[in-house]
C-alpha cells in the first residue's frame, strides 16, 4: 500500500495532545516521538472534507453530505442548502451552558419526530427532517449568511464562544431560543427528567452547504457511517466496512491508497483500555508494515482539540 491515512476520533478526556502523550501506550508513544507533526483539522467532518478535496464555504458542507447518506437528498431539489440542527442536552456550568454529545440522549425515532413537530409549531418557518434520532436537518432554498462550528468540536465545551456568526445569525438564534422553549414544555422531557435521563433541551446548528463534488486520490475508504458511504459514492471510489484491525486486510490487498475512519470510541470503555485497543489492533501492525515497506506512508490524524497529524515513512518507523 502506497499511502494509508487513519482518522482517529478521540474520547472526550483525551482531546488535548499533551494529555494524550502522557497516556500513550507503547506504539502510539513511539509514533509521537518519531513522526513528523503538523496541525490538522479537529473535527471529523472537516477532516473528511479535506481528504475529499471539498472546499469550505461559510461552513464545511457536512449537512449536505450526511443528508445524502440519510436518504434525504433524493426527495429534495439538487440545489437545496442543508443545515444540521441536532438535538442536545445542555447543562448549566460555572462558565455558561455546556453541550453533551447527542449520542448520550438515547432517543427513539418516535420521540425525535414528536420533538421535531413541537419545534415546528413554535417556529412555523421551519420544516425539520429527522431521518435519524440525533441527526436532524433543515433544507433551505437560500444560502444564509451564517458560519457555524462543527458539533464534534463542541461536545463538553461552553457554548458561548462557539455560537453561529453572520448577518443571519441573530434571526436563527432567536428561532433556536423559541424552539428550545418549546422543547422545555414537551411532556417527553418531563418523563425523561422523572426517569433520571438527560432532557432534550438544546439544538445545535452546523454544517451548512449544498451538495459538493468530492475528488480524492484515495481509492478505498473504510468506515461505518452513512455519510462516508455518500462521500465514496459521490467520489466514485470503493467503500468497505471498517475492519477490526489492520491485520484484517480483506479488500485491502489490491488497495494503493486507503482512508480509514476508526469507530473504536466506546463511552463505557476507560481511556487506557481504548488506547490499548487502538495500539494493538492498528498502530502496532501499521509500524510493522512500515518497517517491511508494505506501507509507503502512514498519516495518523488525531481528531483532538487542536487536531494533530502524524506522518511516518518506513525509515522513520525504525526510530526508537
Amino acid at each position: 500500500m502506497k499511502h494509508l491515512r487513519i482518522l482517529v476520533p478521540l474520547p472526550g478526556d483525551l482531546l488535548a495532545p499533551d494529555r494524550l502523550t502522557l497516556a500513550a501506550p507503547p506504539f502510539l508513544a513511539r509514533m509521537l516521538r518519531a513522526a513528523a507533526r503538523e496541525p490538522a483539522e479537529s473535527s471529523l467532518a472537516a477532516a473528511l472534507c479535506d481528504a475529499f478535496g471539498i472546499e469550505r464555504g461559510n461552513d464545511w458542507p457536512w449537512a449536505a453530505i450526511s443528508a445524502r447518506g440519510d436518504g434525504l437528498a433524493r426527495h429534495a431539489p439538487a440545489d437545496t442548502y442543508w443545515l444540521r440542527i441536532d438535538p442536545l442536552h445542555l447543562e448549566i456550568g460555572m462558565g455558561g451552558l455546556i453541550a453533551h454529545d447527542p449520542a448520550t440522549l438515547d432517543l427513539s425515532q418516535h420521540d425525535a419526530g414528536s420533538l421535531a413537530r413541537q419545534i415546528e409549531d413554535a417556529v412555523p418557518a421551519w420544516r425539520i427532517h429527522c431521518p435519524n434520532p440525533t441527526r436532524w436537518y433543515l433544507g433551505l432554498t437560500r444560502a444564509p449568511d451564517l458560519t457555524t462550528v462543527e458539533l464534534d468540536r463542541l461536545s463538553g465545551a461552553y457554548l458561548g464562544a462557539h455560537l453561529p456568526t453572520g448577518t443571519d445569525a441573530p434571526a436563527f438564534l432567536r428561532a433556536i431560543n423559541d424552539a428550545q422553549m418549546a422543547l422545555h414544555a414537551h411532556p417527553l422531557n418531563d418523563a425523561r427528567e422523572a426517569a433520571g435521563l438527560p432532557t432534550v433541551n438544546g439544538l445545535w446548528l452546523w454544517g451548512g452547504g449544498r451538495a459538493p463534488t468530492p475528488r480524492t486520490d484515495f481509492n478505498l475508504v473504510a468506515g461505518g457511517s452513512a455519510a462516508l458511504t455518500a462521500l465514496a459514492d459521490l467520489a466514485g471510489i470503493e467503500r468497505a466496512s471498517c475492519p477490526a484491525g489492520l491485520a484484517d486486510v480483506g479488500v485491502w490487498r489490491r488497495t494503493r491508497r486507503a482512508l480509514v475512519v476508526l469507530d473504536l470510541v466506546d463511552p463505557g470503555l476507560p481511556a487506557d483500555e481504548w488506547l490499548a485497543r487502538l495500539d494493538s489492533q492498528w498502530l502496532g501492525p501499521a509500524l510493522t508494515r512500515l518497517r517491511l515497506g508494505l506501507i509507503g506512508r502512514l498519516d495518523l490524524h488525531l481528531l483532538s482539540r487542536p487536531g494533530l497529524r502524524l506522518t511516518l515513512t518506513p525509515l522513520g518507523a525504525w526510530k526508537p
